[in-house]
């Protein structure tokens, strides 16, 4: 059986296993390169609560994320909210990454903002499949691509509705950035 996980409510906050680096602005990194708040490799459902705060310190070789790392499927609605994690290192992304073969749903009210990557990919990195059909990604830092939405070579985003807005990146495409061969 697949493993699954289902969120009403609660927080997933400050996270993250001590590396090879000092916590550092009250944030707790990973030198896994996975997630400092939730590596997903099954379902995910989350339609409450929050994923917070949470930190990654991974390597340039080793996709991280601060927030989410989905491998699997995961949806989020309601008034689900994933925001404020970050990652400092060049590939990091700071609050979802969508793996190639994953697929992740953003739906109703639910909110993906305010988080900061390191390179490119602020709020969401995607290399699998995206479905935006509500909710909201705003307020991202990136300092270089994609500061909203980066969605790589490997990636389909698809948006069918919600609001993408107020994203900051200091190279290429604040909203999204998308990048083909």
């Amino acid at each position: 059986a697949e493993a699954e996980f289902i969120m009403y409510g609660g927080s997933i906050s400050k996270n993250g296993r001590m590396g090879n680096e000092a916590d550092r602005n009250d944030y707790v990194y990973t030198d896994q390169g996975y997630a400092g708040g939730v590596t997903n490799l099954g379902t995910f459902t989350m339609s409450g609560g929050e994923i917070r705060g949470n930190g990654c310190w991974g390597s340039v070789n080793v996709q991280g994320a601060g927030g989410v790392n989905n491998l699997g499927t995961f949806t989020l609605r309601g008034n689900g909210i994933i925001a404020e994690n970050r990652t400092t290192i060049a590939g990091d992304v700071g609050g979802v990454y969508n793996s190639k073969g994953a697929k992740f749903t953003l739906e109703e009210n639910a909110e993906i903002s305010g988080n900061v990557a390191g390179l490119s990919g602020g709020g969401v990195y995607n290399d699998g499949n995206f479905i935006m059909d509500g909710g909201t990604i705003k307020g991202h830092k990136v300092t270089q691509f994609g500061g909203g939405v980066y969605n790589s070579v490997d990636g389909t985003f698809e948006m069918k509705s919600g609001l993408i807005t107020k994203n900051e990146a200091m190279g290429e495409s604040t909203t999204a950035l998308n990048s083909s061969t």
